[in-house]
Parts: structure tokens; C-alpha cells; sequence
């Protein structure tokens, strides 16, 4: 079991280390609703790396994920759970975490939208900015290719037209971009 983390927040997601130490990243604010986003405030909270030989809390002001619905989580019987879905991050080699950020947790009309953008973090705290897609997607599944490369799979994305492939999408989505 876990401790409560030093700073209140909810549906954080985290993912155990090859060394045994736990990094908890991406929740949302204490008085924050995963059903709806659009009163939350924006921004990463505050990420946790669990250091059990010393069985404290170090924070990781180098981590800045911001929420997004997913991968769940239980820290056993604390408030470290989540039990929504995060595939946008992977663990590299037990120590690196690979992850995609859009810079906002929801959609508005009025937004325009970033593009996704690919984050390494190190153990040691550094934090790399590596590519980023064309377009923003939301909810991405990240997956790391057999020749080392990464690619972002599915998810959504407000500003990217439907495949030519298919007209009757294409006329759809014209149709739901005009709304």
C-alpha cells in the first residue's frame, strides 16, 4: 500500500520502476471531475516518485503529464487509483517513460488546438521534448515499433478529416465540423 501523496489530486496514473519505485503523474486536481472537464484547472499537477527503501514521497518537478483518461492504477488502499484507461505513456527499459501530451485535457469550439507532442523522461530528472504529430490527438495509445520508433495510434482528433478513402466519412465529418 501506498501513502496518500503530499498533494491532494485525484485519478493520478503511475507506473512502478525497475528499481521498485513507483512514478505517479497526471491526476487531476483534488476538486476536479474526470466526467467533466471543463471546470478543472488546466495544467499538470504535481508528479511522485515513491522511494520504498526510504518510504517517502520525492517530487518530480521535471514531470509535468497533464490528465488524460487512463491507464488504471491501484496503490493499494489509498487515494492512488484510477480507473480510467491511459495508454498514452509506455516504460522504456524500467526506467524511461515515454508519453504524449496535447496541452489541454478537453475540446471547445473557441480552441485551436496544439499538436501532440512526444515527451521522454529520465530517472535523473530530464525531460526531452522528441516530435510531435501534425495534428492534436486526444486519447492516443502510445506503442513503441519492433525498430525503436514510436507511433501514436487512434484517439481522436477534432481538426484531422476523415480518410478519402471513405466519401460518406468525409461528408460526415464536414458536416459535424460545420456544427
Amino acid at each position: 500500500t501506498l501513502p496518500d501523496l503530499p498533494q491532494a489530486q485525484t485519478r493520478a496514473s503511475g507506473v512502478q520502476l525497475a528499481d521498485g519505485s513507483v512514478v505517479v503523474f497526471g491526476g487531476l486536481h483534488a476538486d476536479c471531475y474526470a466526467s467533466d472537464l471543463r471546470f478543472c484547472k488546466q495544467g499538470a499537477q504535481a508528479s511522485f516518485r515513491w522511494l520504498p527503501s526510504e518510504k517517502r514521497w520525492q517530487p518530480l518537478p521535471t514531470l509535468a503529464v497533464p490528465f488524460d483518461y487512463g491507464e488504471p492504477f491501484d496503490g493499494g488502499n489509498s487515494s492512488i487509483a484510477s480507473s480510467y484507461r491511459r495508454s498514452d505513456f509506455l516504460l522504456h527499459e524500467g526506467r524511461d517513460l515515454y508519453y504524449l501530451s496535447s496541452g489541454t485535457m478537453h475540446w471547445t469550439d473557441e480552441q485551436k488546438l496544439e499538436p501532440t507532442r512526444l515527451h521522454r523522461w529520465r530517472l535523473d530528472g530530464n525531460t526531452q521534448s522528441l516530435s510531435s504529430t501534425q495534428l492534436s490527438r486526444l486519447n492516443a495509445t502510445l506503442v513503441e515499433l519492433n525498430d525503436g520508433r514510436f507511433a501514436a495510434v487512434g484517439g481522436s482528433s477534432a481538426n484531422e478529416p476523415a480518410s478519402p478513402a471513405c466519401q460518406f466519412c468525409q461528408d460526415q465529418r464536414r458536416q459535424e465540423v460545420a456544427r
